[in-house]
């Protein structure tokens, strides 16, 4: 492993920040599950972010999606929580810019799910988000 992925692997393997809805919705997550290739952690984040889009594309959310959309982050964060576990062990092989980039996306997401909330709360007030 070299030095760049050991050091974005330190500093965010175990950030917690970075697990907002996956310890939500999640909780009792084996990381000890099969290793993934890279083609099939490939796959999942297209779908993720397939199902992101068409939600963020949608007017007037309601909370089942939203929900939704939640789950949706959550899978993304276990998958990139994943991988750098299988990246400090040696089991896949990420280069930095990769792995740099897989966290981008998380805050990306949050970004996105707080616009998300932020329309939610003009048009329906009092219900209660945090962001």
């Amino acid at each position: 492993m070299n030095k760049e992925v050991k050091e974005i692997i330190d500093k965010y393997m175990n950030n917690i920040e970075l697990r907002k809805f996956s310890n939500q919705y999640y909780p009792n997550y084996d990381y000890n599950e099969g290793t993934k290739s890279k083609e099939e952690i490939n796959r999942m984040t297209i779908g993720i972010d397939a199902s992101l889009n068409y939600y963020l594309q949608q007017e007037g959310l309601n909370n089942q999606e939203i929900e939704i959309m939640e789950r949706k982050v959550a899978e993304y964060e276990l998958i990139v929580s994943k991988i750098f576990l299988d990246s400090m062990n040696d089991k896949i092989d990420y280069n930095a810019y990769e792995l740099q980039r897989f966290i981008d996306s998380i805050y990306l997401y949050y970004e996105k799910l707080n616009n998300v909330y932020k329309i939610k709360r003009t048009t329906e007030p009092n219900i209660g988000y945090k962001f």
